[in-house]
């Protein structure tokens, strides 16, 4: 049993009675048991701040699906228990104009812990607030633009490798008017150094000139940055990651969800992801209003 299992398991102790708990206790193994011991002693109980955390970090795409299966009203009832940029996603996906009700704390909990429920059907994660110390948990702290951008920027390592190759000038000026003022910035560093990791080519060289098209490949090979540096880190970690995405940029993260060959390669991705993470902030901060 992993580490988050255990917390989980943990968690489900500490809301046993004393009768009960030590009933379940004499049916584990000693080796068991002393796996349990070694795991710091929850401040209150698990599921208390699991649904409550956990919902909170979800993109509104993923529960868009369940929650179109409900009647208008339940609809209504729901969106007035989540956030308020979950709500206002969700209003517009599911075309409702309704305002939201103003809920009990009691009716809150009530409906986050139903939505929950039907969301992870017996899925093991650890609530945010009880995952491993771990520093990508950092990302945790992002928004789900800000995640986007780090993505665009770790893909313009991939970016930079090909640029190199390319000597026509005219192509170089070319892409690089496709890119925003700061990733052009990065893209620049980034060709004064060589990349460590290097991973399949995007073909630019090739590139008839379609934006979109070139703004998706170094979005993707972001995501594959960014999944390769989690992989390892606790799979509770990468679900709150991959759902504070949209759906579809969560699908494809996870497509991308296998190890690299080396030790040395995934501390390398590892420290790429950690290194952008501030410089994401600063910048999401500065474009503020």
């Amino acid at each position: 049993m992993n580490k988050e299992s255990l917390l989980i398991f943990q968690g489900f102790l500490a809301e046993c009675d004393p009768q009960k708990k030590e009933g379940i206790l004499n049916c584990l193994s000693n080796q068991f048991k002393e796996l349990i011991e070694q795991i710091p002693p929850l401040k209150d109980p698990l599921m208390e701040v699991c649904y409550e955390d956990t919902l909170d970090h979800i993109h509104y795409s993923w529960l868009a699906p369940f929650i179109r299966m409900h009647t208008e009203e339940e609809m209504r009832l729901f969106l007035s228990a989540l956030t308020e940029s979950q709500a206002k996603g969700l209003r517009k996906t599911l075309l409702l104009t309704n305002n939201p009700y103003s809920l009990t704390p009691i009716a809150k909990t009530f409906l986050k812990n139903y939505l929950l429920t039907s969301f992870f059907k017996g899925k093991e994660v650890v609530s945010a607030k009880r995952l491993p110390e771990d520093p990508l948990n950092e990302l945790l702290s992002l928004t789900a633009e800000e995640l986007y951008l780090l993505s665009s920027f770790l893909g313009l390592r991939d970016l930079s490798v090909e640029m190199r190759l390319i000597i026509d000038n005219a192509k170089i000026k070319q892409i690089e008017n496709v890119l925003t003022k700061h990733e052009a910035l990065y893209l620049k560093t980034l060709m004064q150094q060589k990349e460590p990791i290097v991973f399949k080519p995007i073909g630019v060289a090739k590139w008839d000139g379609n934006i979109t098209a070139l703004k998706a490949a170094i979005l993707q090979r972001g995501l594959n940055r960014l999944s390769k540096a989690l992989y390892g880190h606790g799979e509770s970690l990468f679900w709150y990651i991959t759902h504070k995405l949209d759906n579809n940029m969560g699908k494809a993260l996870t497509s991308f969800y296998t190890p690299v060959e080396s030790e040395k390669a995934s501390t390398l991705l590892l420290n790429q992801v950690l290194e952008l993470i501030p410089n994401i902030k600063n910048l999401t901060l500065s474009s503020s209003p």
